[in-house]
Order: C-alpha cells, then sequence, then structure tokens
C-alpha cells in the first residue's frame, strides 16, 4: 500500500497537480463528499494507526464483558428467587408466619395452619368446611349451663303413698321409696326380679311361658330383705306389635304403616274407639295380674299423628277405668313431655318417664341440644312440683356419658337409669 501511495503523488505531481497544504492544527481526518475543484484523483485511503485500532478493541472487549456479567447476575438473581419461592411453599406454619409478619410492615397474616395445597383453586366454601364443618366426636360431651354440683347426701329418691288397699298389703303403713329402679322387657325371669334390690322395676306382663300369674308377680313384689318392692307392666297404647294377644283382632279402621326402625311395631290411630277398647282389655288384664301399675309407653305418637287432646282424653280414660277398679293403681306415662303443661294430663298420671333428655334424641351418643334439655326439664319440673316422680332413661355409649347423665339427672331431682337400648336385661 505504501508504494500505492508513492506511486499515486507521484503522478499527481507529474500533472501540475498541488495537494494543499495542511493546517497547522491537530491532525484530524477530513471527509468530502465530493473531490474540491480541480482534484482530478481519488481521496486517499486511511488507514488507522495501530493505538486507534487498540483502543477500539479493547471497547469491544469490555463491553462484551459487561454483557455477559449482566447475564449472569440475572442468572443468579432468578436462581435465588425460585430457591426462596419453594422454600417459602414447603415451610412449616411457624415459617408462614414469621413470613407474614415482617414481610410488609402495614399488615401482619397469620396462618394457624399450613396452608392446604390447591386451597386456592378449590374456594372459600371448602375452606369454610375443613374450619368448622367437621363433625364433632360422637362422644363429645356438650356443657348445658347448670349450677355448681355438690353430691347429695342420697340419691334422689320418689315415695309412692298408700291408697286404700295398698295400706293392708303393706303391714308397717310404710310406703315404698324409690331410689332406683330398672326397666327389662325381653328375657325376663321372674325369680331373677325377686332376687334383685331394685325398688321399682318395670317389665312386660308377659314371660316366656306365657303371660305372668299373679302368684309370680306376687314374688316379684318382694324384695330379698322383706320390703316391697313396685312392678309396673309396660304397656304400648300409640302402637300394635304383632306378638300380642290382640293381633289377631287388628282392623284397617285403625292399623296404620309398620314402624321401619322397629319391625312387628305398626303406628295406630289412637283415637279410634276399637283400639281404645283394645287398650281397656289389656289394661283389665293388668289389674287382674296384681301389677302395682301400669307404664303407658308411644304417648308421643301424637307428635307425628296429631290429635293432642286426643291422647290427653285417651290417658284420662285409662286411668279412670283402673283407679275405679283399684284406687292405688299407678299409672305412669313415658315421653311426649308437650303434654305436661296440661293441667287435665298431669291430674290422670302418677308419675313420669322420659328416656333420651340429655343424650340421644337424634342418634345414640349425641348430646342433644340445650334448648331441647332446658324445655323438656322445665315442663318435668311442673310434675315434681306436685310431688309426682319423675323417671329418666338415659342410654349412654361410654362411662363419660354415663357419669355426666347421672349427675345432670340427680341435679334435677330426678330419678335416673342408664341402661342398654334393647333393654333386655336388669
Amino acid at each position: 500500500m505504501m508504494a500505492a501511495r508513492a506511486l499515486a503523488v507521484s503522478a499527481g505531481k507529474a500533472a501540475g497537480f498541488q495537494r494543499p497544504a495542511r493546517p497547522p492544527q491537530r491532525p484530524s481526518i477530513h471527509v468530502y463528499r465530493r473531490a474540491p475543484a480541480g482534484y482530478q484523483f481519488a481521496l486517499p485511503l486511511y488507514r488507522p494507526t495501530r493505538r486507534s485500532l487498540a483502543s477500539w478493541f479493547g471497547s469491544a472487549c469490555i463491553f462484551g464483558l459487561k454483557l455477559l456479567a449482566s447475564g449472569l447476575a440475572g442468572v443468579l438473581v432468578a436462581t435465588a428467587l425460585w430457591h426462596d419461592q419453594w422454600k417459602s411453599a414447603s415451610a412449616p406454619a411457624t415459617v408462614h408466619n414469621e413470613i407474614a409478619a415482617y414481610s410488609n410492615p402495614g399488615e401482619t397474616t397469620v396462618y394457624r395452619r399450613a396452608p392446604a395445597q390447591g386451597s386456592a383453586d378449590r374456594g372459600w366454601e371448602a375452606e369454610s368446611m375443613d374450619a368448622w364443618d367437621r363433625s364433632l366426636p360422637s362422644n363429645y360431651p356438650r356443657r348445658v349451663k347448670t349450677m355448681t354440683f355438690t353430691p347429695p347426701a342420697q340419691e334422689a329418691t320418689g315415695a309412692i303413698p298408700p291408697q286404700g288397699a295398698r295400706s293392708a298389703a303393706f303391714p308397717s303403713a310404710r310406703p315404698p321409696v324409690v331410689r332406683n329402679w330398672r326397666y327389662q322387657l325381653q328375657n325376663i325371669n321372674s325369680a331373677e326380679i325377686a332376687a334383685s334390690s331394685h325398688d321399682l322395676v318395670v317389665i312386660d306382663d308377659s314371660g316366656e311361658d306365657g303371660p305372668f300369674s299373679q302368684a309370680q308377680v306376687e314374688r316379684m313384689k318382694q324384695k330379698p330383705d322383706g320390703s316391697r318392692r313396685v312392678v309396673l307392666s309396660h304397656m304400648s297404647i300409640g302402637e300394635a306389635e304383632t306378638h300380642r294377644w290382640y293381633w289377631s283382632q287388628r282392623s284397617s279402621s285403625w292399623l296404620g304403616p309398620e314402624n321401619k326402625k322397629s319391625r312387628g311395631n305398626y303406628s295406630v290411630k289412637f283415637w279410634d274407639p276399637a283400639w281404645q277398647e283394645i287398650i281397656f282389655a289389656y289394661t283389665d288384664r293388668i289389674l287382674a295380674a296384681g301389677f302395682d301399675g301400669v307404664y303407658l309407653d308411644k304417648i308421643d305418637e301424637f307428635e307425628e299423628m296429631g290429635h293432642r287432646d286426643d291422647m290427653v282424653e285417651f290417658v284420662s280414660r285409662i286411668a279412670a277405668r283402673a283407679k275405679s277398679q283399684r284406687p292405688d293403681f299407678l299409672v305412669i306415662s313415658q315421653n311426649g313431655d308437650d303434654l305436661l303443661p296440661d293441667a287435665r294430663f298431669r291430674g290422670a298420671i302418677d308419675g313420669f318417664a322420659r328416656e333420651d333428655l340429655f343424650y340421644g334424641e337424634d342418634s345414640d351418643g349425641k348430646r342433644n341440644s340445650a334448648s331441647s334439655i332446658r324445655g323438656s326439664v322445665k315442663r318435668l319440673k311442673m310434675l315434681s312440683a306436685e310431688g309426682k316422680p319423675v323417671f329418666v332413661v338415659e342410654y349412654p355409649r361410654n362411662d363419660k356419658q354415663a357419669q355426666t347423665a347421672r349427675r345432670e339427672i340427680s341435679e334435677q331431682g330426678f330419678i335416673g337409669l342408664m341402661a342398654r337400648r334393647a333393654l333386655n336385661a336388669l
């Protein structure tokens, strides 16, 4: 290239062309859009100096290094953020609490437990089910507001006053005092009952061999210590049972559908005169066998069938018929305590029994609602205020429920019994 440049300069001089003298300023590069007037040859080629080339190459290297460093920094930051997010998602509840408390100075979020996986997709209804709608264990005892319990010197008792012929039956003229009682409708053994120490028993009027004789009933009335026991015969007046003596007399005029929870039991139109005549005849049989009284079951059938006043009238007629033959004959009704505010109903009965006062209205072992318990106790107190005994039967699922039920029954002054639902043993 140096030879070419010298050749060009020589050619210019030969042609009479004189290159303009360079000004005395700092060397610079002049770029002409077109050749100056009288300049007949191409512009000289410019060759950068060694120093300019090295400077350009150094700048390019520095830029490349910066670009590479920026890329590496971006990768490191992204990796750190991803790792922190993964660690937060798998951290326990305590870690969530700390992160939430310090990540935003204006707001603190407290997690009771680690957020469930996928909770954002399930919605608030699913979260509500997790937090509040889990059912309680069946044996979880809900507390009823009661006064401080002080164990009594003895259990609540109910005195059965002597009336009429009963005075002659008790030489001591002292009425039997009921401190405890038993309720058995199956597998009844009259000798076992006679040997027991219970003050009152409720049994079926028949055993495995048929109806109990008068002699058997009298034997069951005697306790081992020579004192008297009250023996009542169970009688359902709101349902018909297929194994009873009257089943052959059933009629479509009073027979209703079968009870799905208790096979062999059928609802009845208890206000029907034909059915009531059957119950009156049943009462006469119980009287003739020598029982101390009758235990009327399925009184609460009016809650499903209606005819509330007809039930009050029916019970009143049963009591009047029995007491016309034996004034001391006892009439104890079970369940249907909604009838207790009726003075006529309270006047017809000598006592009242309530099943499932504290547990089991909806299902076995489940605590009844506080409002149900308060309402029932209030009605039962109406009868006890008149000096008549109130019996309570509970079917607890465990010892804890039994202890709670005994305590609450005693607090109310009622006479309690913990039994099996089958009622097949003393």
